[in-house]
C-alpha cells in the first residue's frame, strides 16, 4: 500500500516522492523452549528521487 507523486521541473528534469507501507502476516518466533514471541512486523518507507532525461525529443 502506498502513494507517490512525480513533478516535471523542466522538460528534462523530474522530481518524485513515494510513501510505502508494508505489513507482514503475524508469525511466532521461538527464543528457547517454552518462550515464544508473536510478531507482526510492519515498515513505513519514504523515498525521494530526481531524474534527468538526456533524450532530445
Amino acid at each position: 500500500m502506498g502513494a507517490g507523486v512525480e513533478y516535471a521541473i523542466t522538460n528534462n528534469l523530474t522530481a518524485r516522492a513515494e510513501y510505502r507501507f508494508t505489513k507482514f502476516e503475524t508469525f511466532e518466533n521461538t527464543l528457547e523452549p517454552g518462550i515464544a514471541i508473536e510478531e507482526e512486523p510492519e515498515f513505513h518507507t519514504v523515498r525521494f528521487g530526481v531524474s534527468y532525461n538526456f533524450s532530445t525529443y
